[in-house]
């Protein structure tokens, strides 16, 4: 459970996720919908997509190493 940022509870409790896209959020990711059962709060965070590809290691782009033959 998380902590409500209005009431400081720890009733807060998921509802369902959305592609953001459909919130008309760009450049993607996912919108999270949570509500405080304690105070009625309604919560919601934006999950920004990853768009930046440089910290993915593929082994293809690995350097060889040459063994010195």
């Amino acid at each position: 459970m998380y902590e409500c940022f209005h009431c400081g509870s720890r009733a807060v409790i998921w509802d369902a996720d959305f592609d953001s896209e459909d919130y008309g959020y760009e450049p993607g990711g996912i919108v999270h919908e949570c509500h405080c059962t304690a105070c009625g709060a309604q919560i919601t965070y934006v999950i920004p997509a990853d768009t930046d590809e440089t910290d993915e290691t593929d082994e293809t782009d690995a350097p060889e190493i040459d063994g010195g033959t």
